[in-house]
């Protein structure tokens, strides 16, 4: 299931959900105005 994160916070702290994804396999849900805007999955 994905954590879901709003822009503000990923902009913050994007290098360590990036490897977050790489090394843990975990997946974020990108949410800008109260919408999902975008995903951040491992590469398969």
């Amino acid at each position: 299931m994905a954590k879901t994160i709003n822009a503000t916070e990923a902009a913050r702290t994007f290098s360590e959900i990036i490897n977050s994804v790489k090394y843990k396999g975990e997946s974020y849900t990108i949410i800008r105005g109260g919408k999902p805007a975008a995903a951040i999955v491992p590469n398969i």
